[in-house]
């Protein structure tokens, strides 16, 4: 077991690494003095494939009294409906013991559980257990919780940060190659943000090596984590204009997950994402070396995260709704990149060159989706 130790004075937590290391989560949470009283919030899906897990490793242990609350697998989970399902389920668990929430599952369930945590009695302690690849490597760490209205994602939300992060990858042998993918395009973020090691790695393989490779993919796994680990630290709450690099082309991402009625998943969208903020940087002379886009191209083709169903959507709904984005505050304010794992936060972006930019994105995109379509 690796264990990363995210510094925050008196929210600091340790993001604990390791194969098979979920079933010690009783005496990681004994270990660490949280309360043995617990409400772990899954959904159904994991259930269904986690049950002899969860039977065993949190009913069925004496070191803790757990309460199994199962929800839908739907992104529509991250709502009032089910903040108030969640809350309601913790009164009549927790009575008048202390409570801790557990959050076994992808970034839907952690952000919606952390959410929770950090209002329910003004704020009870959580740990988040990440399921998706994607969990594992981005939003299982750093503290941020939303739940979505239906013009944008993530609108209500606080930062509170866990008690505690266990990542497990055995959990990626039971992942779809497309879960798999979605986990990937968040990795590819860090290599173009901040490590070029990162990018050689996904530059030099293809899905399919990576996927058969654990090895590889648990390196990728602790190399994005010490890099959000360190960001946060910096920059906890998004403040200093640090934090925000981690928001590469997800302005973008949103938008897309948005307009689509998030029938494109995450990760697709930040792939989709990454391509339109780099284009922007383009056509701003930002970056100057048009061949790295190309490479970017040529990385999500070999992990297969170009995604045609994107080109479906109406370009001016995606310039529309990319306003509402949390991150434009007085301004239109962007994640841009000059080079390989240097990117720099822009503001008063001019809107027009944007919307020019998603515009052409889209029509060229489409053109050539419908080509590939005829031509076959």
């Amino acid at each position: 077991m690796k264990t990363l130790h995210l510094n925050l004075k008196e929210r600091s937590y340790p993001i604990h690494i390791g194969k098979g290391i979920v079933k010690n989560t009783a005496k990681l949470i004994t270990n660490a003095k949280l309360p043995r009283n617990t409400l772990l919030i899954t959904n159904k899906t994991i259930y269904q494939l986690y049950k002899p897990l969860i039977q065993k490793v949190f009913l069925q242990n004496k070191q803790i009294k757990v309460k199994v609350l199962i929800l839908p697998d739907t992104e529509k989970i991250k709502s009032l409906k089910y903040l108030k399902k969640i809350a309601e389920t913790a009164i009549k668990t927790g009575k008048n013991k202390q409570l801790l929430f557990i959050g076994l599952g992808g970034g839907v369930i952690g952000d919606l559980v952390g959410f929770c945590a950090s209002v329910f009695k003004r704020g009870v302690p959580y740990i988040q257990i990440p399921t998706s690849l994607l969990a594992q490597v981005d939003s299982s760490v750093g503290g941020k919780t939303a739940i979505d209205l239906d013009i944008a994602k993530n609108m209500i939300g606080t930062f509170y940060q866990p008690k505690m992060v266990i990542i497990d990858p055995n959990f990626i042998d039971t992942l779809s190659k497309s879960q798999i993918k979605e986990g990937l395009s968040e990795i590819l973020k860090y290599g173009l943000i901040k490590d070029k090691q990162i990018f050689t790695i996904l530059d030099k393989n293809n899905l399919k090596n990576i996927i058969k490779n654990k090895s590889t993919l648990e390196t990728l796994i602790y190399k994005s984590l010490s890099i959000k680990k360190n960001i946060v630290e910096i920059d906890e709450k998004e403040t200093k204009g640090i934090r925000t690099i981690l928001n590469f082309g997800h302005t973008l991402a949103h938008a897309i997950e948005a307009v689509s009625n998030f029938s494109i998943s995450h990760g697709r969208a930040v792939a989709q994402g990454i391509l339109i903020a780099t284009e922007i940087s383009l056509e701003l002379d930002l970056l100057k070396n048009e061949r790295i886009l190309d490479k970017i191209k040529a990385i999500l083709n070999k992990l297969e995260l170009i995604d045609p169903m994107t080109y479906k959507l109406d370009p001016k709904d995606i310039s529309q709704t990319i306003i509402y984005d949390k991150k434009f505050q007085d301004n239109i304010r962007m994640v841009l990149i000059k080079d390989i794992a240097q990117v720099v936060v822009k503001d008063n972006l001019d809107y027009k060159i944007i919307k020019k930019v998603i515009k052409n994105f889209f029509s060229q995109n489409q053109k050539k989706f419908i080509d590939n379509v005829f031509n076959k």
